[in-house]
């Protein structure tokens, strides 16, 4: 087994967990976000817009925060633990356990698609301006 083994599992898992914990995450921020359309219904497009960006950068503070603190729990706890955590599928205390690689790869395939879906919509609004031109 390589060096590298426990890095790369230490990685994956706290990719896998930061992922998991977007879910719960995201719905926080969208119900926040929520909460303020529903209050702020005569504020002006630029200030509805500036907060939904807002919250855009609250999820990407959040997988980042998610993962250095997971990373850093996994490097940081003791060389056995550690071991039996990514050595030993019976002992795993990560709630993704034994689907770290599903979820990074589910994630990945997700990523794609919407990029695919944004690259058509560019293309389709590219063909209507030139259409109109």
């Amino acid at each position: 087994m390589s060096e590298h083994a426990p890095l790369a599992g230490a990685l994956l898992a706290a990719l896998s967990a930061s992922l998991v914990h977007l879910a719960w995450q995201g719905l926080l921020v969208g119900a926040a976000h929520a909460g303020y359309r529903l209050f702020s219904r005569g504020s002006s497009p630029a200030a509805r817009h500036a907060h939904a960006l807002a919250g855009l950068r609250a999820l990407f503070v959040c997988v980042g925060a998610t993962f250095a603190l997971t990373l850093r729990r996994l490097l940081l706890s003791p060389a056995h633990l550690f071991e039996a955590r990514f050595f030993a599928p019976e002992r795993l205390v990560l709630p993704t356990a034994g689907l770290d690689a599903w979820v990074v790869g589910a994630w990945g395939c997700g990523v794609l698609l919407l990029a695919l879906r944004s690259g058509l919509g560019f293309w389709g609004v590219k063909r209507l301006k030139d259409s109109a031109e």
